[in-house]
């Protein structure tokens, strides 16, 4: 008598079982590190926008602004303290603003959040590369991008200190 070639109804029910359970652990483990690296690439690029703004102030050697915005195509700052959603890289020249980069911050699907406690949301990085809020000096500001779901480190934290030194820490709960 020949062996009937396949699987049983028995091996195929418990190929399944298994997979269930190795999907059920595995999903909610990719969406943190789904949320997690979202959180670091938006930290990443607003590090950038400052970054550019102090750079091209250096070889300017003349004032420039990372702030807040409120739409994609503004040519100013927003002027008050608010939710990030535009970026953007600014000076003054003789002919006006001159816009030198641009970016969106990402919400994610409404799961971020970007605030900051600088005064207007805007950075002042002049001439010799040092960065101000308002009139004083930056020592211990920060821009927080959160996440309302997720890991339990739910914060980036992009510090902004003394000597205009940029990290970023990872965190649970808000910047402080």
């Amino acid at each position: 008598m020949t062996r009937p070639h396949g699987f049983t109804l028995v091996e195929l029910m418990i190929t399944i079982a298994v997979a269930a359970i190795l999907m059920a652990i595995a999903v909610p483990n990719f969406m943190n590190l789904r949320i997690s690296n979202g959180l670091t690439t938006q930290a990443n690029e607003l590090v950038t926008g400052v970054s550019v703004a102090r750079s091209e102030a250096i070889k300017r050697n003349r004032s420039v602004r990372f702030c807040r915005t409120s739409s994609e195509t503004a040519t100013q700052c927003a002027g008050s303290s608010g939710e990030w959603t535009n970026w953007a890289v600014f000076t003054d020249t003789s002919g006006g603003t001159e816009v030198i980069r641009r970016g969106t911050v990402e919400d994610f699907g409404d799961r971020f959040t970007t605030t900051s406690n600088l005064a207007s949301d805007e950075v002042l990085i002049r001439g010799d590369g040092l960065t101000y809020s308002g009139d004083n000096l930056i020592q211990d500001r920060f821009i927080q991008v959160q996440s309302s779901t997720g890991p339990s480190e739910n914060t980036r934290c992009i510090n902004l200190g003394a000597g205009s030194r940029i990290s970023i820490a990872r965190q649970s709960g808000d910047c402080s």
